[in-house]
């Protein structure tokens, strides 16, 4: 028998994990199935209110303002009492908000002002979710840590803005944007940190902090809506075709210590195929292979699929993503508020736009029923607004063709 070479055996291997990784997204990926990247934009009086989605900003430039937050600014400041912001978590950057005292303290302060203040600027109000990173990085001090942030915002923002679910429960809590549009909030992180928390019937919370109770009160949530559009929004994406998905680019397998020094590409294949492949067999409950987080999907997958929501707006995954898939309803990824993210995305059948520039995803809902989505990038570093991508999620009754029609 012919035994083969180690060289090939290398190259063999080295070339299943670059099939597993697939190719990255280098520009702006619309799927080729839809006309146009973009659809009629609305007359600011045609619009009765609108939901700006934003996340993992919480590590934002020390030396200038981000291009994306000015772009979000600029386009807030439009009729901003009709305008609600949400941060999408990881709103501090590495592990939350330390207590006082602590030499990181300051910096960590400044980076949620930065987030701050874009509502004090603009005059819209904004929600704050909290995410892994608020949370100690998922460390014992993750609900003390929400609490400071919860406590500096409440002080802090002059009524712009408020920690939600509060108190780390796990919602859903649930705000009525007028009569245009119902947003049903969860912390997805309540499902996966494993150090203390909320639980149980006697945790201070306005539902039971428990899967059953988080589940029927979503349900609940969902029902009670009518024929009111709803959004739900978490932290944790439903999916997503980045690393936290379980893709990863070449550059990874080959030269894995170019993340620790940004110039040293030493190559190491084999060697540094052995945390992308641990990471897509479930390693990390930050990932959607991990079992929790798997857990997590499947439960709230059960309720969203009885009366599905128009979407489901995450961040997490420092990308913009619009997936349309098997599910009822859209999902949105909007995880990329600041340039110091450079993380990889892939495509797939169900992405309907992707891109690894910064950017923040608007929803707007008409006074005769339309809804329109909007993928916004800066387009320089004065933050002058530019739609990157836009779809009707309920579009012109008249509209017979064309990019015009609803996605749902």
């Amino acid at each position: 028998m012919v035994r083969p070479s180690p060289v090939l055996a290398l190259h063999a291997l080295l070339g299943a994990c670059l099939l597993v990784s697939g190719c990255g997204i280098g520009e702006p990926y619309v799927n080729p199935s839809l006309p146009a990247a973009t659809v009629t934009r609305l007359a600011p009086e045609a619009i009765s209110a609108s939901v700006f989605f934003i996340g993992d900003a919480g590590e934002p430039s020390q030396t200038r303002r981000e291009p994306t937050f000015l772009a979000l600014e600029r386009e807030a400041s439009r009729e901003a009492t009709q305008n609600l912001i949400v941060f999408l978590g990881d709103n501090i950057y590495p592990r939350g908000l330390p207590p006082r005292g602590d030499p990181s303290r300051g910096r960590s302060e400044w980076a949620l002002m930065e987030q701050v203040r874009i509502l004090q600027r603009s005059g819209a109000r904004g929600i704050f979710l909290s995410g892994n990173h608020d949370w100690d990085w998922g460390g014992t001090e993750g609900w003390e840590a929400i609490a400071r942030q919860e406590r500096l915002l409440g002080d802090s923002s002059a009524g712009l803005a408020a920690l939600a679910p509060s108190g780390g429960c796990p919602g859903p809590e649930v705000i009525d944007v007028g009569a245009s549009v119902r947003l049903v909030l969860l912390n997805t992180e309540w499902w996966l940190h494993s150090h203390a928390k909320p639980q149980g019937r006697e945790a201070d919370c306005h539902e039971p902090a428990t899967e059953r109770g988080v589940l029927r009160a979503l349900g609940e949530a969902l029902e009670s809506a009518g024929e009111r559009p709803v959004m739900v929004a978490g932290h944790h994406p439903l999916e997503t075709h980045g690393t936290h998905g379980g893709f990863f680019p070449w550059e990874d397998h080959i030269f894995p210590l170019r993340h620790l020094v940004s110039w040293l590409w030493l190559p190491l294949p084999l060697i540094g195929s052995a945390y992308p492949v641990a990471r897509t067999l479930g390693v990390s409950d930050q990932d959607l292979s991990g079992s929790r987080y798997r857990h997590m999907v499947r439960a709230l997958d059960s309720v969203l699929a009885r009366k599905p929501p128009t979407l489901y707006a995450a961040g997490h995954e420092h990308t913009l993503q619009v997936l349309q898939g098997s599910r009822p309803f859209l999902l949105l990824v909007s995880g990329n508020g600041i340039e110091a993210h450079d993380d990889p995305l892939t495509t797939a059948p169900s992405m309907l736009f992707g891109d690894i520039a910064p950017g923040f995803m608007r929803v707007d809902f008409t006074r005769d029923g339309r809804i329109r989505l909007a993928v916004i990038q800066p387009a320089d570093e004065q933050g002058m607004p530019r739609e990157s991508f836009s779809i009707w999620l309920r579009g012109p009754a008249e509209s017979t063709r064309g990019n015009d029609d609803p996605v749902r």
